[in-house]
């Protein structure tokens, strides 16, 4: 079972064994990393602020076993992606992954998306530059909205160099509590590990993009099924998932608009038996 691995960095090493690294060339120079598994439609993963494409760890399985080809991307600036020039910003960052999606398939064929957090942000662009080949857009736990951010969380923690492998690990957890996980008892050691690893190769912050509109505007501009996928207990959304709920059902192409109960922020990894579903039933629609 999924939530019962005994050793993360082997789980992790196992799934990146079984996939085809695909290296996207960017204009500027340097390429977007994309990990494949599976056969069949293709649907893109992109993942949050300070990830890589492991934040959808729990959930390549089950769309490869439904019969997908799931092409899970590290942002530029994140992961195993090289930088993206130093004025980047959401619109520019968007073109990049556009053009890295359509290096990854063949020509004139179509996809999916579904993007978490900052990478719902981000894929909004690259779908709203795709928008003629794109099946449907799927957004777990996105902000960008041009709604209320909830103010109210506790502060995050900062790493020190000088600190010891446990000190780090205690506040690697303290962040997860504050503003990924819904229940504390669900940061697992693979999530331990996926945070350690994926902080360490952060080269660009989302700053203040997700207090924007820019997501917002895409939803709002595109002619596709769209569908939102939210955390009960989403500590970016605060008491205010109404907000986001009222975005998408304005939406005359919203498939829907699911809250995970008792999820955080990072719903797909903390409840990944109520999410798995829904993806596949966002896909199957």
């Amino acid at each position: 079972m999924i939530d019962d691995i005994a050793d993360p960095a082997s789980f992790l090493a196992g799934l990146e064994a079984g996939a085809r690294v695909i290296r996207a060339p960017m204009p500027h120079g340097g390429h977007m990393v994309w990990h494949q598994w599976g056969s069949g439609k293709p649907v893109f993963l992109m993942h949050g602020s300070f990830g890589a494409w492991t934040h959808w760890a729990k959930n390549i399985h089950a769309l490869v076993a439904a019969g997908f080809r799931v092409i899970a991307g590290d942002t530029p600036g994140l992961g195993d992606s090289d930088v993206p020039t130093e004025d980047w910003d959401i619109y520019s960052i968007g073109k990049l992954v556009a053009g890295a999606i359509d290096y990854a398939l063949a020509p004139g064929e179509r996809f999916y998306l579904a993007g978490f957090s900052f990478g719902g942000i981000v894929g909004g662009q690259a779908v709203h530059a795709l928008q003629d080949r794109c099946h449907g857009f799927i957004v777990v736990g996105s902000n960008a909205l041009g709604v209320r951010l909830n103010e109210s969380r506790p502060e995050m923690r900062k790493m020190r160099s000088t600190m010891t492998p446990e000190e780090m690990s205690h506040v690697h957890r303290h962040n997860l509590g504050v503003i990924m996980f819904g229940d504390h008892g669900r940061i697992d050691p693979l999530a331990l590990h996926i945070q350690q690893r994926n902080t360490r190769k952060a080269r660009i912050r989302s700053n203040t993009i997700p207090r924007g509109d820019s997501l917002a505007t895409v939803l709002r501009s595109i002619n596709l099924p769209v569908t939102g996928i939210f955390g009960e207990k989403d500590a970016t959304a605060g008491p205010y998932m109404q907000d986001r709920r009222d975005v998408f059902e304005s939406l005359p192409h919203c498939r829907g608009f699911d809250v995970v109960e008792g999820a955080g922020h990072w719903a797909q990894y903390e409840r990944p038996d109520l999410v798995n579903p829904l993806l596949l039933r966002a896909l199957a629609s």
